[in-house]
């Protein structure tokens, strides 16, 4: 569907409900910043048609916050006109979430606080419930001074303005583990989350072994 140049990449591609139309970031560094894997990203807006052959079923493309610097993320389509992603400028953690209409303007932030790894927000398809990950459930990991290679998260969800924890895999997982819960989607009920979760070692516990 899509090919980028070298040097550049593509993340996250969503559909929407109805499957006419697809989102996903997009990198396309300036020299100046082509290392820094936090710079040069924008947000792809498509239609889809399935009808065409091959690089054609993008027919038409609005680059969304491009120039804007910084990594963006996309999480998906929040009912018919609204879509759900990060950005994240300055740093090097992702620290909100946040929804825009499909001109990438009139945006809300819905999740967000500097010192915590807020990410992979997706809403139910009843659009009232969100789901994401977060490093919240880790009083000691506080943003900037904590780093991504002691970065802990868990599967959250907003309700009605309240925010639940739903996994506790570090708290309860096997001990010289860290666990990274990540991706994540809906069921088309809304009732069940499907997503991903990384056990990796602890720093420690790599010395431990190096040392017998």
């Amino acid at each position: 569907l899509w090919a980028t140049p070298a040097g550049h990449a593509a993340l996250n591609p969503h559909f929407n409900g109805a499957g006419d139309m697809l989102i996903f970031s997009e990198r396309a560094p300036a020299r100046r910043s082509a290392k820094n894997i936090w710079e040069g990203w924008r947000v792809h807006l498509a239609q889809f048609d399935a009808e065409a052959e091959g690089l054609q079923k993008l027919p038409y493309h609005k680059v969304l916050f491009d120039g804007t610097g910084g990594f963006y993320e996309t999480y998906g389509f929040k009912g018919p006109d609204r879509f759900v992603f990060s950005r994240t400028t300055g740093g090097k953690h992702v620290d909100e979430i946040l929804v825009s209409d499909l001109e990438g303007k009139n945006t809300d932030r819905i999740i967000g606080d500097p010192q915590n790894w807020d990410q992979h927000g997706s809403f139910a398809p009843s659009g009232d419930v969100l789901a994401f990950i977060s490093s919240r459930g880790d009083a000691s990991w506080k943003a900037p001074d904590s780093k991504a290679d002691t970065l802990t998260t868990e599967l959250f969800l907003r309700k009605n303005g309240e925010i639940y924890q739903l996994t506790r895999f570090n708290s309860e997982g096997s001990e010289g583990l860290r666990y990274l819960v990540s991706d994540l989607d809906w069921d088309r009920e809304g009732r069940r989350i499907v997503f991903q979760v990384a056990p990796i070692k602890l720093m420690q516990s790599l010395e431990s072994d190096n040392a017998t």
